[in-house]
Parts: C-alpha cells; sequence; structure tokens
C-alpha cells in the first residue's frame, strides 16, 4: 500500500498546485486607482450634513484581466445610507456597488466614516462679482452690475454661519468687445480662512451679470498748432511760437491712431500792433483727454513784424 508512496505524494502536490494555479488564473484582483468621493443617499429634507464625506478606497475582483483595463472610480459608486439617521455625529459603514455585474468589490478602506448631520437652516447672502477672464484686445472692463445678487441660501447652521464671502464668477472668452450678459454664472462661498464651503442649497434662476466693456484709452504724443484769426491791423505775422509744442494726450484707440496734430483756442491778431504772448487751451476731439502730468495750456508768441 505503501509502494510508490513518494510518487503518489507528488502527483497530489502538482493536482493542488494546478487548481490553486486555475482558481487564481479565474479570479484577478485591482486596486482601483482613483479614490471614489462618498455621497450620502436618503437623508432627511429637514437635515444637512456639516462636511464632505471624503473618499474611500476600493479592491475588486474580477474572472479576466481584461475587465480592469480602463477601469475608473466612475464604475463605482461609494455611499452611506442614512435613512435611519438623525441629528449628531455618527459612524456610518460605506457601500461601495460596482456598475460592471463582471467586477465584485472585495474591500473598501476606510469601511466606516464619521457622518456629522444639523437640522438645515436657511440665510440671505448677497454675492459680489468677480471676473475670470479678459475681454477683447484693446478693450476693457469698467463695471459688473449683478441682478438678483442676493440668494437664498439653505444648509447647516455651521456651515452658514462660516461663510465670510461669496462670490459670482462671470467668464470671458477673450473675444468680448462691447457690454456683455449672461446668466452663465458659477457661485462660490468661502469661509475666513478662503476655503469653499460646500454642502449648500440655493436657487440662483434670477442671477445674472451685465460687463460693462469699452474700448481701452492709449497715450500718445501730438504736436500743436496755433490757430490764428484775422490779419494784424498794421504789419504781418513775422513767427509764431509755443511752448511747449507737443503735448501728451489720452484717448480711444480707433480715434488716437488717426490723430497726429492738436489745435490751439482761436487767438484773434486783428488788432495787435505788437508782438505778444498769450496762454491758450488747447481744442480736443470727443473722448479726447490730457495725460496725466500733461499740461492743457500753451504759451504762443505771436511775433508783429511791418509790412
Amino acid at each position: 500500500m505503501l509502494r510508490n508512496l513518494h510518487i503518489k505524494l507528488f502527483a497530489l502536490l502538482l493536482a493542488a498546485l494546478f487548481w490553486f494555479f486555475i482558481i487564481g488564473a479565474e479570479n484577478r484582483f485591482l486596486v482601483v486607482p482613483d479614490s471614489l468621493p462618498v455621497v450620502a443617499f436618503n437623508l432627511g429634507q429637514e437635515l444637512a450634513l456639516v462636511e464632505e464625506l471624503g473618499t474611500v478606497s476600493v479592491s475588486v475582483q474580477a474572472s479576466d484581466q481584461s475587465i480592469f483595463e480602463g477601469l475608473t472610480a466612475e464604475n463605482f459608486e461609494a455611499y452611506v445610507d442614512l435613512r435611519t439617521v438623525g441629528v449628531g455625529t455618527h459612524m456610518m459603514p460605506v457601500s461601495v456597488t460596482s456598475k460592471n455585474p463582471q467586477v465584485r468589490v472585495t474591500s473598501i478602506q476606510p469601511r466606516e466614516i464619521e457622518v456629522t448631520i444639523e437640522p438645515v437652516r436657511e440665510r440671505q447672502i448677497t454675492l459680489e462679482a468677480r471676473i475670470s477672464g479678459q475681454p477683447a484686445q484693446s478693450y476693457t472692463i469698467t463695471g459688473v452690475d449683478l441682478q438678483g445678487a442676493t440668494l437664498s441660501v439653505s444648509g447647516a447652521e455651521t456651515l452658514l454661519q462660516s461663510i465670510m464671502k461669496a462670490e459670482a464668477v462671470v467668464f470671458l472668452r477673450g473675444t468680448e468687445s462691447a457690454p456683455y450678459s449672461t446668466n452663465q454664472l458659477d457661485v462660490h462661498f468661502y469661509n475666513e480662512d478662503g476655503d469653499e464651503v460646500h454642502n449648500l442649497r440655493y436657487t440662483a434662476d434670477a442671477l445674472s451679470a451685465v460687463v460693462t466693456i469699452i474700448e481701452s484709452d492709449i497715450t500718445k504724443s501730438v504736436g500743436i498748432r496755433a490757430l490764428i484769426e484775422g490779419t494784424p491791423a498794421d504789419g504781418k505775422v513775422s513767427s509764431i511760437t509755443l511752448d511747449p509744442s507737443v503735448v501728451e494726450l489720452r484717448g480711444p484707440r480707433h480715434i488716437m491712431e488717426k490723430l497726429t496734430l492738436v489745435e490751439t483756442e482761436p487767438i484773434a491778431i486783428s488788432t495787435a500792433t505788437n508782438t505778444f504772448t498769450k496762454q491758450v487751451t488747447l481744442r480736443l476731439p470727443s473722448g479726447v483727454k490730457i495725460a496725466p502730468g500733461g499740461v492743457g495750456e500753451v504759451s504762443v508768441r505771436v511775433e508783429i513784424g511791418s509790412q
């Protein structure tokens, strides 16, 4: 009976190894590379979460290695069921379901998470406008008008009391060159540390913004010409000297690019008999002004000579 015992033992070992090989080949394991965000199911309408529920990591099993290809967190749903839970802090088990019936969840880490629940409260919060992006080149923003900026926001009392700042973000694409209206705004709430406050509910159906966009001003040096009216009663104008003879102006680009010269206010010389000097202002096109630090008056010296 003990004859060839070593051969029988060797055959038994081979059979066991073959069995484990078959089991291993049919059951592939994988740790999903992305963490899964945990969501709350069946939370009562009069209750609110104080904090985000965080994330969990999962290990899964499948019969074929190819099933794992392209597998991401989007293929799973992690949740806590709060159907029977009320106000307070609770340790809740996390459940994970696979959207692919060929993949089975074998491990969840952590297995439980802390959940804090408070009664729902409501607060009126007024938004500030914030611009993200720029208008078209050579254009600038001069103002933003928010409509429907006061929202009724509901959530856990702890969260509502922590809000120090609320923003409505207006997105510009870099092509806007005229007043721009939109109701596609993102709303964000922040605490005193600048961290965003989540788990809030609000309705912003009436929220919209009008962004005032105008052509940008540019600065340019242009020449000055004295505008002389009349002729001397006795003699003639032998020379005209201006000080300064150029001026720094600022105005819309489409005007400034064509502007090379500005005139003074009229200088009457019909009664002049001798050389004189006069301070005169400049005649500027609509929308154009003296640049900061520039001079709005010039000194004009008119020399009167004999006929």
